[in-house]
């Protein structure tokens, strides 16, 4: 089970991701302006210039930007995970590997809070099918909960009895570099929670924003417990 960390967004952030830092698989930086999590290209580089174990670490999240913006970034900072969190086309994902070989490409998959009119098995056909399109383009699959007027970032969850499915989807899936597809998770997942979404299974990752903060801060406490969490469920 592997972990991310996203919306790191200032020094303190890393200082509180610090002590675990060997526990944590990804590190996520928003570079996309309109995000309350935004953090400057500039910044991100002289932090991992300081630090270059992070580089194996770092995940680069964009939402619907142009592909130049995207891969200058990406070239200018050396991150290779990139996390394309809006509506990107698969073509789109194929040209930017094609632009950029050697990145592993994480695409999310909206999730909707409130699916009134598809429920259940319909809802499950229906996100199974928005998955497909992206399987032969992406490495990981990442489903995030969807809430109309925004694009990310909502603190709420959505309904985790969709997963196992979809990772019955994945798991037999080799993406474009020969590796099997991975699963991540992300959307209201939290100290209070995350051991009740573990031990259901069916995913390969967690991927935690707004859980891990007080105030807007990565809070070190909240870290420390999803860590224990994660380790422990791997453990066993």
């Amino acid at each position: 089970m592997k972990l991310k960390i996203c919306g790191n967004h200032n020094p303190q952030d890393l200082a509180a991701l610090a002590p675990y830092a060997g526990q944590i698989d990804y590190l996520g930086f928003i570079f996309t302006p309109h995000s309350k999590r935004y953090v400057s290209p500039a910044c991100v580089k002289q932090w991992l210039q300081r630090d270059p174990r992070l580089i194996a670490k770092a995940v680069a999240v964009f939402l619907d930007q142009p592909l130049t913006e995207v891969c200058r970034v990406l070239e200018n900072t050396g991150i290779r995970h990139v996390q394309l969190h809006g509506t990107e086309s698969a073509a789109y994902c194929q040209a930017l590997r094609h632009r950029l070989p050697q990145l592993t490409i994480w695409k999310m998959i909206p999730v909707s809070k409130h699916a009134e009119h598809v429920q259940g098995e319909d809802q499950l056909v229906q996100l199974s099918k928005h998955v497909q399109d992206y399987l032969p383009a992406v490495d990981v699959i990442l489903l995030d909960t969807q809430v109309k007027g925004q694009a990310g970032g909502t603190g709420q969850s959505f309904d985790w009895r969709l997963v196992p499915g979809i990772y019955a989807q994945v798991q037999d899936k080799k993406g474009p570099k020969g590796e099997r597809v991975q699963l991540f998770v992300a959307g209201g997942i939290g100290p209070a929670n995350i051991r009740r979404l573990l031990a259901m299974g069916g995913m390969d990752g967690i991927d935690i924003a707004s859980g891990a903060e007080t105030d807007g801060r990565k809070d070190a406490r909240k870290i420390e417990t999803v860590v224990h969490e994660v380790r422990e469920h791997a453990q066993n």
